[in-house]
């Protein structure tokens, strides 16, 4: 689980020094990539897993309006 974590801060850290700026697009990766995480580790309440991911999702398209 933790070479995910690191993946991802690798990812973010190259391409903040490769471009200078770290585009939305990567972090819905992120999101995706942490949502599959927690389907794999907690199979067991996949609902609530989707529930949390819905109430995450809907807050993070009103911060992006705001």
């Amino acid at each position: 689980m933790e070479t995910f974590l690191f993946f991802e801060f690798v990812v973010l850290t190259r391409e903040y020094f490769i471009q200078d700026r770290i585009s939305l697009q990567n972090f819905m990766y992120i999101g995706i990539t942490a949502l599959l995480r927690n389907l794999l580790v907690y199979h067991a309440d996949t609902i609530g897993i989707l529930i949390q991911e819905a109430i995450g999702q809907s807050l993070f398209q009103t911060i992006c309006l705001i």
